[in-house]
């Protein structure tokens, strides 16, 4: 259904028959954020360089897990540490769930991690906390991480 044109002027038409202002209308409805804040970091994923395929194979020669880590590193020096930390941590939940009675399928949780922190998830945020200073702060989402 079309509304009449209050005149043939187009500069003086009534918002709702202007097709631009419905279709500006229309796809601001449709711009709704459903992901997490933290995935803002891929928005402007395409003006980043691509990784180089030499550094893939070397980072998957040294350990399969690292590949996914190179994303948000963007160097494998650092994808090391951070696969390092998630190690520890996964560890460190196991020991508590196992002194607790229960086991856990420790690679599972480190994959289930790995992806995370490849979907752009801030590591402080998976870890649970952050150092600052002789302080450990906990992270959680909606917590700014100290730097």
């Amino acid at each position: 259904m079309t509304l009449p044109r209050v005149s043939n002027d187009s500069s003086k038409l009534s918002p709702r028959t202007d097709p631009r202002s419905t279709a500006n209308a229309q796809t601001s409805r449709t711009r709704v954020r459903t992901q997490p804040h933290y995935t803002s970091y891929y928005e402007d994923v395409q003006d980043m360089p691509r990784l180089p395929t030499s550094l893939l194979r070397r980072a998957y020669a040294l350990d399969p897990h690292l590949p996914a880590l190179l994303g948000p590193c963007r160097d494998l020096r650092t994808a090391q540490n951070e696969l390092r930390w998630l190690r520890e941590h996964v560890n460190g939940v196991a020991n508590a769930r196992r002194m607790k009675g229960v086991l856990l399928a420790k690679g599972a949780l480190l994959s289930d991690l790995i992806q995370q922190r490849a979907r752009g998830k801030p590591l402080q945020y998976i870890l649970g906390s952050e150092w600052f200073g002789d302080v450990e702060i906990r992270c959680r989402k909606g917590v700014l991480i100290p730097r």
